[in-house]
Formats: C-alpha cells, structure tokens, sequence
C-alpha cells in the first residue's frame, strides 16, 4: 500500500486501528500509515500524556528513518 500511496498525488491517510501500543507504533509507521487508533495502549495507560509522546516519539524516529531510505510520505499523529 504504501508503495502505491507514494505515486499518487492525493493527500491519502492510511490508518491502523487494532494493535497499536508501544511495541508496533514504529514498524506501523515505517511501514506507511499516517493515522493510529491506539485506545487500549493510551487509556490503559498510567500516564496518558507520556505514552502519547512515547508514540510520537517513536512514529518520527521511523518516519526519519524511512524517509533517510528514501521512503517518503506524510505522517500525521492522531490522538
């Protein structure tokens, strides 16, 4: 999909919704989505605010990663 994605010329958001926590945030990102539904992980949480900027933090290190490979795409975090 995400192969696909890149040679449109539309703004398209891939969304994962299911599985997303603290483990898969990152390889989902790298792998091109754009938009995460991570409830369970977020409000299952002790502290929201810091597993928000932990997911954050690990959607840009993959997309930075990714993009350096020469992936490019945009990302948007979704909370």
């Amino acid at each position: 999909a995400k192969k696909l994605i890149e040679t449109q010329s539309h703004n398209i958001f891939l969304e994962v919704d299911g599985g997303i926590n603290h483990e898969t945030i990152g390889k989902v990102a790298a792998a091109g989505a754009n938009v995460f539904v991570a409830g369970s992980a977020i409000f299952g949480s002790a502290d929201y605010e810091e597993t928000i900027q932990d997911f954050r933090q690990k959607i840009s290190t993959h997309v930075i990663a990714a993009t350096s490979n020469g992936h490019e795409g945009a990302n948007t975090v979704a909370t």
